[in-house]
C-alpha cells in the first residue's frame, strides 16, 4: 500500500458498513505505509493477508508463526500468512496459529498464485465457511493454479 494510497483507501474503509468483511493484502509495499495510515485502519480491518516476506516486514519479527500472531492481533479477526507450497498459516486474534498444509503439485508459473490464495480464502469465508476450512480451500486453488502454465 504506497504511501500515496493510504489516506483514500483508509477513508473507503471507515466508509464500509460494519458488517462489510474488510481483508488487507497490504503487497510487497505494505511495510512503507505511513503508521498513521495503519493506526487508523486496521482497527476496521478483519482479516491480514500476506506472504511470508510482508508478513515479516509488517510485523518486524523473522518468525511467521509470531509475525502472524501479532499481525492477528492488530486486526478484528485474524491473519494469513502465505507460504508458498509450505501451504499457509492462519491466526486468530487471541487463539493459537495452525499451519495448513497445501497439496503438493509441480509449480510451473508461480505468478498469481498469491492473488488466487486469498481471493478463495475470502470467497469461502464470505459464503460461511470457516477461517481454516477457507484457507484450506484456498490452498488447493492456489496449488492448481501454479500446476497450469498461463500465458
Amino acid at each position: 500500500m504506497a504511501r500515496t494510497r493510504g489516506p483514500a483507501l483508509t477513508a473507503f474503509v471507515l466508509g464500509l458498513p460494519e458488517a462489510t468483511t474488510v481483508l488487507l493484502d497490504p503487497g510487497p509495499f505494505g511495510a512503507d505505509a505511513h503508521p498513521d495510515v495503519l493506526a487508523r485502519l486496521l482497527p476496521r480491518v478483519d482479516w491480514w493477508s500476506g506472504s511470508t516476506a510482508e508478513a515479516r516486514a509488517a510485523s518486524g519479527l523473522g518468525d511467521s508463526a509470531a509475525a502472524a500472531r501479532l499481525l492477528a492481533g492488530t486486526v478484528r479477526v485474524g491473519a494469513v500468512v502465505r507460504q508458498g507450497a509450505e501451504g499457509c498459516l492462519v491466526a486468530v486474534r487471541g487463539g493459537a496459529t495452525t499451519r495448513i498444509p497445501a497439496p503438493r503439485v509441480d509449480a510451473l508459473d508461480t505468478n498469481g498464485a498469491g492473488d488466487t490464495h486469498v481471493g478463495t480464502f475470502l470467497a469461502g469465508l464470505l459464503h460461511g465457511e470457516e477461517a481454516f476450512a477457507a484457507a484450506r480451500a484456498a490452498n488447493v486453488a492456489a496449488a492448481a493454479f501454479v500446476s497450469r502454465l498461463h500465458g
